[in-house]
């Protein structure tokens, strides 16, 4: 068939144009291919780190009185409603606290001169203090937004240590607490307000014991840890047959070790022990891996680290956070560990020049998302002061996030072709 030399320049024409217009568009999709790259590598290297930074923004003075917030304990419950106990050394008064309140706090009853306080609490809105007074470990309770009453005494024994140890959540009206008398370290469970039979663990006939802390696992059961005045931090746990089992963590020769501890456990079952070195002047933490410790030096940006360590541990992410005391630049501090990434980072919480900041910290959340931190502030001019900071997580960039931003860019691109 005979074909005019026009009709072959008009197809030679659209030839080359529909060439033209499949360059653009594999030129297009290599451009989409290029950004998808970029957003999931963007992903993958922001997500962790951002996991894992807390940002304080919150420093609130909750009892400015002189002597105020020392032997203090916190507790979160799953509404981010905070209680804080803990003790006016001036009047010899155990105190309370509520975020509810707005920080309204009140006198519970006159407590020993050496004694520290331990509370929980639960998602009824009740918080449970312990103390000890006239030398009978005491529990107080009640509701957030009222003065805890003083139920009664838990158990009548002359605790002459006066270290009330750590309280652990069962269920409503349901504890676990593990404290010293003398040179014995005791757990009792507490049900219905009232004391169960007490079980002496151990004895230390060396010296004694000091620095108890508790956590409970996911089947309600307790893991102890606890310092031994001849500088050994020890573990002590239940298991699911009601067998205590007790081990060494850290006997380092020539190191007095187990200070300030403070215990947690992850989601694979994992305990790590946040605890000071008085020997090398740091913040320590040790992990059980197949029935052994791992020890590891935090490497920390504070001068003098590990004092007054207190341990969160994300069930989820395996991410530990610890706040502990600065003892040479005098600043309250957050040292975080990145399980995905395996590093760490130290970030200060408070800190003011003239001012002593962090002792007694006491560190917690509910969320993994808002923290929130007690501690004593004090200076020469002002005396002690109890405060309490609050930050959160921000939430990490996420794939669906960055999507966002990809399909919108996808978009333009199309746009343009048509």
């Amino acid at each position: 068939m005979h074909k005019s030399p026009g009709n072959e320049r008009s197809h030679q024409r659209l030839d080359v144009r529909s060439i033209l217009e499949e360059g653009i568009m594999i030129k297009q999709k290599a451009q989409i291919a290029l950004i998808a790259i970029i957003t999931i590598l963007m992903c993958l290297m922001v997500a962790p780190t951002q996991a894992q930074q807390v940002k304080w923004s919150n420093l609130y003075i909750i009892d400015s009185n002189a002597g105020a917030g020392v032997f203090s304990s916190l507790a979160v419950d799953t509404t981010n409603s905070v209680s804080v106990c803990y003790v006016n050394a001036v009047t010899g008064n155990a105190m309370s606290t509520f975020s509810q309140t707005g920080w309204a706090h009140n006198t519970i009853s006159v407590i020993d001169s050496n004694s520290n306080t331990a509370v929980v609490t639960d998602n009824t809105g009740t918080s449970y203090d312990l103390f000890t007074s006239g030398g009978d470990l005491t529990e107080a309770y009640g509701a957030y937004n009222q003065i805890p009453t003083v139920s009664q005494i838990l158990y009548n024994s002359n605790v002459v240590s006066g270290e009330v140890g750590s309280l652990g959540l069962i269920g409503a009206g349901q504890l676990a607490l593990a404290y010293l008398n003398g040179n014995d370290l005791i757990y009792s469970l507490i049900s219905g307000y009232q004391m169960q039979a007490a079980l002496q663990l151990t004895t230390d006939a060396q010296g004694g014991m000091r620095n108890v802390s508790m956590v409970m696992d996911a089947s309600g059961l307790p893991h102890i840890a606890y310092y031994t005045t001849n500088g050994t931090l020890k573990y002590e746990y239940e298991d699911a047959g009601a067998a205590w089992h007790t081990q060494i963590v850290d006997n380092t020769p020539g190191h007095d070790v187990g200070q300030f501890n403070s215990i947690g456990i992850d989601s694979k079952g994992i305990v790590s022990i946040s605890y000071y070195d008085a020997t090398t002047d740091s913040l320590d933490v040790a992990q059980q891996y197949n029935g052994g410790w791992t020890l590891k030096t935090v490497p920390t940006l504070g001068g003098g680290a590990g004092q007054y360590s207190s341990l969160v541990v994300n069930p989820t992410t395996d991410n530990l956070y610890v706040a502990y005391y600065d003892d040479q630049n005098h600043d309250l501090r957050l040292a975080t560990y990145n399980a995905a990434l395996k590093t760490w980072s130290d970030t200060l919480v408070d800190g003011l020049t003239g001012y002593n900041i962090g002792q007694d910290a006491n560190l917690g959340t509910s969320d993994m998302q808002n923290f929130f931190v007690s501690y004593v502030s004090s200076s020469g001019t002002t005396g002690s002061q109890l405060k309490v900071a609050a930050g959160s997580v921000p939430e990490p960039t996420s794939l669906f996030a960055l999507g966002g931003g990809l399909a919108g860019i996808i978009g333009l691109l199309r746009r343009r072709r048509a």
